[in-house]
């Protein structure tokens, strides 16, 4: 199972998002999030910031794992990523 998290990541880091704030912010749109949830996505990319859409994507997912979320809200936050993955493939 390592080896295809290995394989995912290495595939992802080929895909270059060339404004990943704005790459963000049309992803939380599209997928209708709050402007709060947003936020925290967006925050979450500054902490670990790059120019890949494994990057973006692991944005999303770390925001998910922030204490103050509702269960709903860190699901959704959480299945976004997984729908960009789905998207990228």
């Amino acid at each position: 199972m390592n080896g295809q998290v290995v394989a995912s990541r290495n595939m992802f880091e080929q895909f270059y998002a060339v404004n990943p704030i704005q790459t963000i912010e049309s992803f939380n749109k599209r997928f209708g999030l709050t402007l709060a949830e947003g936020e925290m996505v967006k925050a979450s990319f500054a902490q670990e910031t790059g120019e890949t859409m494994w990057n973006v994507i692991q944005a999303y997912t770390g925001s998910a794992r922030a204490p103050e979320l509702t269960v709903e809200a860190a699901y959704r936050l959480e299945r976004v990523g997984g729908q960009i993955l789905a998207l990228v493939k």
